[in-house]
């Protein structure tokens, strides 16, 4: 989830499907450099957060986390 949508930002999103009980495995990607941002995503709920660019595997091995997440919840 990009942390910079237009109109509402992806935490923003992440906060209002958790006020809605939806229990996602969220991976905030972001160009931004700010450490405030991260510890807002994470503190919204997110599993990690990628700067752009990122490479191919940091993105696999994001979903292979969050799957492994959703899998557990799951239990």
């Amino acid at each position: 989830l990009d942390v910079h949508l237009s109109g509402l930002t992806g935490i923003e999103v992440q906060m209002r499907l958790q006020a809605d009980h939806v229990q996602l495995p969220v991976v905030f990607i972001t160009a931004s450099d700010d450490p405030a941002i991260d510890r807002s995503a994470l503190h919204a709920g997110g599993l990690r957060v990628l700067r752009k660019p990122f490479s191919s595997q940091e993105l696999l091995d994001s979903i292979v986390i969050a799957l492994q997440t959703a899998s557990n919840r799951a239990c």
